[in-house]
């Protein structure tokens, strides 16, 4: 032993190569824990086929030994033979110590191959032998939190939390927290986010938390998560519009503004920011920058329509109809024109006196919203306008019978009945 940890000390000392070949020299004649150690040794400074070619011995020599199948199958892991390592794993009695820590490293192999199922059954294998083992409740809360099982993964990680000191600072209340909000329990999440985060401040979780505050509405929570994230990480950029947001629900639309702009400054492409910015600056008056701001997002990605419907219903307001005509037919010719869109581009034409480009408009959008009552009204309206009563009626009564609180409607109904 004396020797071993000779060649561990020139090692460290970086007589790297000394170190080894004293190593080896001592192999020759080492007793089975000292070759055990001298594995764990090769494992420690990379030399994973001497460490294998070791334990490989060993096992020949102990085969009902399943630590040392369980140290064989880590060890090919490490060196990327993952079916080497399920193969091996698989001949473990089920009455080995090793057993349950053998069905860990299979579902986690399995996970990892895509096949969650075969996880999952692995890992419920091992609890029906261990009901009681905290570890595999919290293996599963893990499989199902990123399988999507969201409640289903509360429900283990809860199980886990007598080991919660055992985990990396934390980690079992954030995994609980981040369950719990993405299952839709956001009152219930708040309170583990704020244990976990007392403990460790992983930005991921910092970011849940602010999500899930401004979900509940606890929109002073969630700006303070949000700027403690941007101190600590700023290029963080997706916790911007959230931060924005919350300053937006607040009334703070300066503050609101402003993380906007960081953001933008983090991330001068970022389509979303841009859009939310153009809607703020309108909000708040100044028309010429909101104005810029969406033209901008449109002229890099004319297919964003909640910049184009913004724009062009901020035109609608100003009644540059002209200017709307332009914008939606731009969009248009590059293929991206939404039900919303072609409504838009009909009501700009009519507006403008086009009313053939109109009318084309109009029964382009009639499909997507012949169930609308508000589109119905303004195309009967056209309609009329345009002397075709007896379609004009058709579109109107169907507009009441949807909404028969449209009064108004039955009176012009009737006016058209009488021609």
């Amino acid at each position: 032993m004396e020797k071993l940890q000779e060649a561990i000390t020139l090692v460290e000392m970086g007589h790297v190569q000394e170190g080894i070949q004293l190593v080896e020299v001592l192999r020759k004649e080492a007793d089975h824990q000292t070759l055990y150690d001298i594995a764990r040794l090769y494992e420690n400074w990379g030399h994973l086929d001497e460490a294998l070619k070791i334990v490989t011995q060993l096992r020949a020599l102990y085969p009902e030994e399943g630590d040392l199948t369980i140290f064989a199958a880590e060890l090919l892991i490490e060196m990327e033979k993952e079916d080497e390592a399920l193969e091996i794993l698989g001949q473990i009695s089920a009455y080995d110590e090793s057993y349950v820590q053998s069905l860990l490293l299979q579902a986690d192999l399995y996970f990892m191959q895509g096949l969650h199922e075969v996880a999952e059954q692995k890992l419920l294998k091992a609890r029906k032998s261990n009901p009681e083992e905290p570890v595999l409740a919290y293996a599963l809360g893990e499989l199902y939190l990123q399988r999507g099982d969201f409640l289903k993964a509360a429900a283990f990680f809860k199980e886990a939390e007598p080991i919660a000191n055992t985990l990396p600072e934390g980690d079992l209340y954030l995994r609980l927290a981040e369950s719990l909000s993405r299952g839709g329990k956001f009152e219930e999440a708040l309170e583990y986010y704020k244990k976990g985060l007392e403990i460790k401040k992983e930005l991921h979780s910092l970011f849940g938390y602010g999500l899930t505050a401004f979900k509940t509405g606890e929109f002073k929570t969630a700006i303070t998560a949000l700027t403690e994230l941007k101190d600590l990480d700023p290029d963080f950029t997706t916790l911007y519009p959230l931060l924005s947001s919350a300053y937006e629900e607040e009334g703070a639309l300066d503050e609101a503004l402003e993380a906007v702009r960081e953001g933008i400054a983090k991330d001068e492409f970022n389509e979303d920011l841009k859009v939310r910015a153009a809607k703020l600056l309108y909000r708040m008056g100044n028309q010429e920058e909101g104005e810029r701001f969406a033209r901008d997002v449109i002229a890099l990605n004319p297919s964003n329509a909640d910049a184009v419907l913004h724009l062009s219903s901020q035109l609608k307001k100003e009644e540059r109809f002209d200017d709307i005509i332009e914008l939606l037919t731009h969009v248009k010719e590059q293929g991206d024109e939404t039900p919303e869109m072609a409504w838009d581009l009909a009501y700009a034409y009519k507006e403008a006196e086009e009313f053939e480009a109109a009318r084309g408009q109009y029964e382009s959008a009639y499909p997507n919203f012949k169930n609308h009552e508000v589109f119905l009204e303004e195309y009967g309206m056209f309609l009329i306008e345009e002397g075709e009563p007896e379609k004009a009626s058709t579109v109107l009564k169907h507009a009441l019978s949807l909404n028969p609180n449209l009064y108004h409607l039955e009176e012009t109904i009737s006016r058209l009945e009488e021609f």
